[in-house]
C-alpha cells in the first residue's frame, strides 16, 4: 500500500488522508547519495490527486537494511532509566562539575582569578582594587566574565527517557555500561543512572527487509492532457537539512565522537538519530563544519562523514546510521558477457593509483614528507604507469594526536604510512574498477536474465563477485545504486561498483542550502488554481 500524509498527519501507522493508486512509483537509492521518490498519478474522478500537496508525506514499501545489533537473539539483561538527563555517551566519559573557591569580598583581586559565585564559575578580566573587589560578579560585569561550569566529557550520541530500557552489550568498568537501544544505537552509560529489570532472550533481527520509508513531496507538475499528476519527494532524513550546524571544528576524533558532536552541534533540536558502530579503526576524523547544513556535513563526497569513515550509510526514516560497510555476501556470481541487451559492463584504471606521496605538517608549518618520500602499490610492477596521489594527512608535529598525546615527527611519520598504505589494503585504489547496470526491463523475461536473476535478493552495499576470464578479473563489486518499482516491489535497475568511488552518484542533493526543505516549486495558490480549472 502507498499512503499519502498531509502535514497535519503525525501518526504514519495508520492509512493516513488517502491510499493512493498511482501509475508509476519509483523509489532511487544511491550508497552515501540521494534518497528519492518518483511517483505519477492519475487525476482520478474522486479526487484523490487534489489532496497531495508540496509537503506531504508519501509512505512506500522499499528494501532497507535492518541495522546490526550486538545483542541478536542472546540472552541479555534489560536494564531501564531511573534519572533525568541520562546520555548514552560516544566514550566513557561524561561532564563534569568545576568549582573554584567562592567568591569572598575583598579589596584585591588578581587577573585571571577564578571563582564560584551562586553555581556559575567567574575570572576576573582584570586586577580588581578597592571597592571593586567587594562587588559580586554579575553585579560587576565588566570586572568578570562567565566561564564554564563543566567539563565538556564525550558528546552524547542520544538521550533516553526516564523508563526507557536499554540492552547491556557489555560492563566496561565499576562506573560505566556499554549498552545498545531499541533503535540499535551504542554507547556508554553511567551505571547510576540505570537500575536492572531483568533478562530475557532478543528476538533474532533478521538480515534484511522490505520495509515503510517517508517521503517528503517537494515538487509536484499537473499534466493537463494526459490527466496526470507527477510528484518528486525526498526520504523524510532531508528534513535535517534545514537545520544548521553551529560552531563545529573537529580534530583527530574517532567515528563516534565526530558523529555526537556533530549532533550536538546543531542549531536546534532534533528527534533524528545519528548513530555509527565504525571504531576507531575506520581513522580520526579533523575538519570544521560550523555554519553548514547536517546533511552536507554527511554527504559531501569530498569532505563528509560517510566519505571519510566510508560508512555504510543505512537510512530509516528520520534516523541516520553509519555503520561498518561489512562484506555481506549473498552468493551471486556474475561472469563478464558482452552485446546482452539491458546489461552494461565497464572496467576503467582512469581512477587507479598505485603510489602514494603523503604529506603532513612540521612544527613550523612547513610540509612533512617521508624520508623515502612515496608508498607503493604491492602490485605497482604489474601496470606500465604509475599513478600518483599527493595524499594530504591530518597532523601536525607538536600537535594533538587524538589520543590525549601529540604528534611526534616520528609517530606522524609512521601513521602517513599507515595511511598511504589503507589506499591500496582498504580502499582498493590500485584494483580496476568494474561497474555493471542492469536494466531488468530490458532485459525482460529472455534466457540472459536468469544470471541476473539473483541481483533481485539483494540490497544497497551487498558483495556481488565478477569474473572475467578472458581480462583476468576477479573482483568484488557493491550494489552502489538501485530504482526500485514499489507497485511491482522489484528492481527495475541497478548499478554494481565500488561504492566510494562510484562517479554516478548525484551530488546535488548533499549540498543542499540551508532550510532546503522547501515547496515552492509550484505555490500552493498555484496547484489550488490548477486542480479548480481541471475539475
Amino acid at each position: 500500500m502507498i499512503n499519502l500524509y498531509t502535514q497535519n498527519d503525525l501518526d504514519y501507522t495508520k492509512n493516513g488522508t488517502a491510499v493512493l493508486q498511482p501509475t508509476e512509483c519509483t523509489v532511487s537509492e544511491q550508497a552515501g547519495g540521494s534518497y528519492e521518490l518518483s511517483l505519477r498519478h492519475p487525476l482520478d474522478p474522486r479526487g484523490v490527486w487534489k489532496l497531495i500537496q508540496p509537503g506531504d508525506i508519501i509512505k512506500v514499501p522499499v528494501p532497507v537494511a535492518t541495522i546490526e545489533s550486538a545483542i541478536s537473539g542472546e540472552n541479555v539483561d534489560i536494564y531501564r532509566v531511573t534519572t533525568s538527563g541520562a546520555a548514552i555517551r560516544a566514550k566513557p566519559s561524561a561532564p563534569t562539575r568545576i568549582t573554584y573557591q567562592a567568591w569572598y569580598a575583598s579589596v584585591y583581586v588578581p587577573s585571571g582569578e577564578k571563582v564560584t559565585f551562586e553555581n556559575q564559575n567567574y575570572q576576573s578580566i582584570l586586577s580588581l582594587y578597592d571597592q571593586a573587589g567587594l562587588i559580586p560578579p554579575p553585579q560587576y560585569p565588566t570586572g568578570w566574565k562567565e566561564i564554564p561550569n563543566y567539563t565538556s566529557g564525550s558528546p552524547a550520541l542520544t538521550n533516553p527517557a526516564v523508563g526507557d530500557e536499554l540492552y547491556l552489550v557489555s560492563v566496561y568498568n565499576a562506573y560505566w555500561y556499554y549498552v545498545q537501544d531499541h533503535k540499535g544505537v551504542q554507547g556508554y552509560i553511567q551505571k547510576s543512572y540505570v537500575e536492572y529489570v531483568r533478562t530475557e532472550q532478543v528476538e533474532e533481527i533478521p538480515e534484511r527487509t522490505v520495509s515503510e520509508q517517508l517521503f517528503r513531496v517537494y515538487e509536484i507538475d499537473v499534466e493537463t492532457k494526459p490527466r496526470m499528476l507527477q510528484l518528486r519527494a525526498r526520504q523524510v532524513s532531508y528534513d535535517l537539512a534545514g537545520n544548521l550546524v553551529k560552531d563545529c571544528a573537529i580534530t583527530a576524533a574517532e567515528p563516534a565522537v565526530a558523529f555526537a558532536r556533530l549532533r550536538a552541534a546543531l542549531l536546534f533540536e532534533t528527534d533524528s538519530t545519528i548513530a555509527t558502530n565504525l571504531d576507531e579503526t575506520a581513522g580520526k576524523f579533523s575538519g570544521d563544519f560550523s555554519w553548514k547544513n547536517p546533511i552536507n556535513a554527511l554527504l559531501d563526497p569530498d569532505g563528509g562523514l560517510v566519505s571519510y569513515f566510508k560508512a555504510k550509510l543505512i537510512r530509516d526514516n528520520w534516523d541516520i546510521f553509519l555503520n561498518k560497510n561489512t562484506d555481506t555476501d549473498r552468493g551471486v556470481r556474475l561472469r563478464y558477457g558482452a552485446d546482452l541487451r539491458g546489461v552494461t559492463w565497464k572496467r576503467t584504471s582512469d581512477r587507479l593509483i598505485n603510489r602514494v606521496m603523503p604529506e603532513a605538517q612540521k612544527a613550523n608549518g612547513e610540509a612533512l614528507h617521508l624520508p623515502e618520500v612515496w608508498i607503493d602499490s604491492p602490485i605497482r610492477e604489474t601496470y606500465p604507469v604509475i599513478n600518483t596521489e599527493h595524499l594530504k594527512i591530518n597532523g601536525k608535529v607538536g600537535g594533538d594526536d587524538g589520543d590525549g598525546g601529540t604528534w611526534t615527527e616520528e609517530t606522524l611519520l609512521e601513521h602517513m604510512r599507515e595511511q598511504s598504505e589503507r589506499r591500496f589494503s582498504v580502499d582498493n585504489a590500485d584494483k580496476v574498477s568494474v561497474e555493471l547496470s542492469v536494466d531488468f526491463t530490458l532485459l525482460g523475461d529472455t534466457q540472459e536474465y536468469r544470471q541476473y536473476a539473483g541481483l533481485q535478493k539483494l540490497f544497497l552495499y551487498d558483495q556481488v563477485s565478477v569474473i572475467d576470464p578472458v581480462a583476468g578479473i576477479d573482483a568484488r563489486i557493491q550494489v552502489a545504486s538501485y530504482e526500485w518499482d514499489a507497485i511491482r516491489q522489484r528492481y527495475s535497475k541497478m548499478t554494481l561498483a565500488s561504492v566510494f568511488d562510484y562517479g554516478g552518484r548525484d551530488v546535488s542533493t548533499y549540498n543542499l542550502r540551508p532550510a532546503c526543505v522547501n515547496y515552492d516549486k509550484l505555490s500552493s495558490e498555484a496547484i489550488s488554481r490548477i486542480k479548480a480549472e481541471i475539475s
